[in-house]
């Protein structure tokens, strides 16, 4: 269980990443060329993994495949369009406030969809990391989140927030079956179903100047360290943990992206975002306490798929 934990760790820490990130992508380039590019990017660093490991071929069956479709559409490709979109009508600070939908969502449709049990313990765990997330947030908030300026970026950060919280318990069920690069890569070609459409229609969006070169750079960053690298690492971790246990660590991603925003962009680190940052690490380690005993008790089950 440690290496999966150590896995899903690695995967919210380049998720914090990815607003900042976004941000300064979206200088130079609209929102549906600025997926499609970091999509391509993440598709080419899986094919090349698969390639080299003699992988590079179609394994799934039929209603596999639909799974992968429903993973790549709508709880890929949609919510992470909306939450570019989101991004570039509202703030960083809103935008990680939403992200807090996420493990709601998580919760939500393990329990829907797997039938998973919540538990009280995951439920303390995963409050606990939401009134620590919340304190790292609010900190920076410039305003409510209703407020008439951004209520259309919020609207749509909502509901990215909500639409990722499918991707885990979508995912899970192929997580035990097929190694994490090949789902990531199966799902992300799906994807392209959306991306694809949408960036011809903004080529009159595209911004020249000195502020193109850099956007360009931050979607490749976005596509290998993202959309390849952390989602790579967030599938491997489903073979091992059950879905409801993954809902927590996304509740680490605004304390991080409040660290990058003083790495990045020369922003102060109030005491508020550090106590913040503390509660989201409690709730990750009450939850990761109830399942340690459970894994002791039952065994730590199969291992994962190679990769």
């Amino acid at each position: 269980m440690l290496r999966a934990v150590l896995m899903l760790l690695a995967a919210n820490l380049l998720g914090g990443l990815t607003y900042p990130w976004q941000k300064m992508a979206l200088r130079g380039l609209p929102p549906g060329t600025l997926a499609l590019l970091r999509t391509v990017a993440g598709l080419a660093c899986m094919a090349a993994w698969l390639a080299w490991r003699g992988n590079l071929r179609w394994r799934w069956d039929r209603r596999e495949t639909a799974r992968l479709a429903a993973v790549g559409i709508l709880a890929f490709a949609a919510p992470q369009l909306l939450g570019i979109l989101g991004v570039g009508l509202s703030t960083s600070a809103d935008a990680s406030l939403l992200i807090l939908l996420e493990p709601v969502g998580i919760l939500l449709f393990s329990r829907w969809l797997l039938g998973e049990p919540v538990g009280g313990r995951r439920s303390v765990g995963v409050g606990l990391g939401m009134a620590g997330a919340l304190l790292v947030v609010t900190e920076g908030a410039g305003g409510p989140l209703l407020s008439s300026g951004h209520f259309r970026g919020n609207l749509l950060l909502a509901a990215s927030g909500l639409l990722w919280g499918l991707w885990t318990p979508l995912m899970s069920p192929l997580a035990k079956r097929h190694g994490a690069v090949e789902n990531t890569f199966g799902s992300t070609v799906f994807a392209l179903l959306l991306f694809l459409p949408a960036a011809p229609l903004e080529g009159t969006d595209w911004i020249s100047g000195p502020d193109a070169a850099p956007s360009l750079g931050y979607a490749v960053l976005l596509g290998v360290m993202a959309t390849f690298l952390s989602t790579v690492l967030w599938a491997a971790s489903l073979a091992r943990l059950p879905s409801p246990v993954v809902a927590p660590f996304v509740l680490l991603q605004p304390a991080v992206g409040a660290l990058a925003g003083v790495w990045l962009l020369d922003e102060t680190l109030p005491p508020r975002t550090l106590a913040g940052a503390g509660l989201a690490a409690a709730g990750v380690a009450l939850v990761l306490a109830g399942e340690g005993r459970g894994a002791r008790a039952a065994g730590d089950g199969p291992a994962p798929p190679g990769n």
